[in-house]
This record gives structure tokens, sequence and C-alpha cells, in this order.
């Protein structure tokens, strides 16, 4: 398993999340900031860069531990959610 296919693939499911607004997904360090966000947008202002940040940095605060285990239980390698507490 590369460490590349790990990072893209972690990327592309927190950027959907961030884009289609599924708050569940999201780690909640980033919670605040993603609603100020979403709320911004619903006032016309235009964020997609700001989502793509933010979808960068949550990837990019992630451990090497933390990111294996995640893909591993979206790509179904591991039981359990991606929203489950790592260890």
């Amino acid at each position: 398993m590369g460490s590349e296919k790990i990072i893209k693939t972690l990327f592309e499911v927190y950027r959907e999340a961030v884009e289609t607004n599924q708050l569940n997904l999201i780690p909640a360090q980033f919670a605040k900031d993603y609603l100020d966000l979403s709320e911004r947008e619903k006032q016309g202002q235009a964020v997609d860069l700001e989502k793509k940040r933010m979808a960068v940095d949550i990837v990019a605060g992630l451990s090497e531990v933390e990111a294996v285990q995640i893909y591993r239980r979206l790509t179904g390698i591991s039981q359990g959610s991606v929203v489950d507490f790592i260890r």
C-alpha cells in the first residue's frame, strides 16, 4: 500500500465530504471552520478553494498511523467506522 495512494484517497474522501456537506466525516477540530464556510457559502461567497484547503488540512493533520487506519476502514480492508477513535 503506497503512501501516495493513501493520501490521494483520503484527500478525495475529505474533499467530497466538505463539498457535499457530510459533516459526520469531518473531524471535530474542523467542524467550526466547516460551519463557517457553509454559512459564507449560503451568503453567496465563493469558498471552493477554501473547501479544498480544508480537505488538505485534514489529511495533513493525520499521523501516518491514523492515515493508514482510516484508509483501511474506508476501503474495507479493516472493520470499523471511519469516525471511530483511532489509537
